[in-house]
């Protein structure tokens, strides 16, 4: 009988684990990084930015 609970507990510390690692990994690859924040405010600047082109062609 001894052996059935140390069998239950560790197939419920694996599961507890497997599911931390899950969730940790889930939880990094959806936060923002630098080059995202970076990249959309490069985008949005770029975008913006329309006084140049119209001094090239004379706007």
């Amino acid at each position: 009988m001894e052996a059935d609970r140390r069998r239950v507990l560790l197939f419920i510390a694996a599961g507890l684990l497997v599911a931390t690692l899950i969730g940790v990994t889930v939880w990094y690859a959806g936060s923002p990084t630098e080059n995202r924040d970076q990249q959309t405010s490069g985008a949005a600047s770029v975008a913006t930015s329309t006084a140049h082109t119209e001094k090239a062609y004379g706007v």
